[in-house]
């Protein structure tokens, strides 16, 4: 009796700091396993990753993760050749399933542990998995919405506790930052791929609508110096006439002329120097757009104007 008693305490002791070693273990494992799913490139290789490594490191009979949409859970990745076959089926879960663990868990947003399926009401046979003993489902919530769900069993009765179902929750919370942080970096690339674009597109218009700018102006240069130099061609020729007429009235002027015919004569002249003007005039509006004209404030006799005006439409009158 004394040796029993001796024997006892010792044989507890062992049994708890064989516990705690396993706790710690399970503990360094789940980080290392958090820190693998934290640098994984993309979600689908999340999911791959969370079910090879949890069946790696805490030896369970099967690992799944099944994926909700449209109110099915699709297996989306699993362990061995048996995932390899459920995920080519697929095998499929409706979420409105009575008996199935994983579609529980989807519904409720809550693990769901079972560790002797056998006894269970709500547990689903899977074929491919004839081994099953007990089962964790837990579901994976990205900003308080099921996503889908972490399915693991053991070939053991009680080959799953509650010890397990922490562990899970852990990685399945991992997960779902994992998650979120991708799914976030997938919509700031999206959205810097559209702000991208349609800075594109701006500066394509932006560049064909100067494009546009620069042929107007050059068109409006070009037919300004068409303009220009058909106002300074048709005022030379105009002028020249016009001096022949003006000079021819100086030489007529000279000869013996009576009243009448010194009028008709100043009449010509008159005329001659004021369609000269006009021309002059008509050459000063080409060169106001190039900014070449000036101004002159000169005096000049009011009512002879008038005068030369007047007799330059009196036979026209008459």
């Amino acid at each position: 009796k004394i040796l029993m008693s001796i024997i006892m305490p010792e044989k507890k002791k062992n049994d708890i700091n064989a516990l705690l070693i396993n706790s710690q273990k399970k503990i360094e494992t789940s980080t290392k396993l958090a820190q693998e799913i934290a640098s994984a490139p993309s979600t689908n290789r999340i999911f791959k990753l969370v079910v090879n490594l949890t069946k790696k490191y805490f030896h369970y009979y099967h690992v799944n993760f099944y994926k909700l949409k449209e109110g099915l859970l699709i297996t989306h990745e699993a362990t061995g050749k048996e995932g390899e076959a459920m995920k080519k089926e697929p095998r499929v879960i409706p979420l409105n399933a009575k008996k199935s663990l994983v579609a529980l868990a989807a519904r409720s947003g809550k693990s769901v542990l079972v560790e002797n399926v056998l006894k269970s009401d709500v547990w689903l046979y899977n074929p491919y998995l004839p081994k099953s003993k007990s089962e964790i489902a837990v579901p994976i919530k990205l900003k308080n919405e099921v996503i889908g769900v972490l399915d693991v069993q053991s070939d053991k009765v009680n080959g799953l506790g509650k010890e397990d179902e922490l562990l899970l929750l852990g990685i399945s919370g991992q997960v779902a930052i994992a998650i979120g942080y991708e799914k976030t970096k997938e919509e700031l690339n999206h959205h810097k791929m559209n702000l991208e674009k349609l800075v594109d597109e701006r500066t394509r218009e932006l560049l064909e609508t100067n494009k546009e700018l620069v042929r107007a102006k050059r068109i409006a240069e070009e037919s300004l110096k068409v303009k220009d130099e058909f106002v300074a061609n048709i005022t030379h020729e105009l002028r020249t006439p016009l001096n022949t007429i003006s000079g021819m009235s100086n030489l007529i002027s000279e000869a013996n002329l009576n009243e009448e015919q010194k009028e008709y004569l100043d009449i010509i002249k008159i005329s001659a120097n004021n369609l000269i003007t006009i021309i002059n005039d008509i050459l000063n509006f080409s060169k106001l757009s190039q900014n070449k004209i000036t101004i002159i404030n000169k005096r000049f006799d009011l009512k002879s104007f008038l005068k030369d005006f007047h007799n330059s439409f009196k036979f026209k009158a008459d």
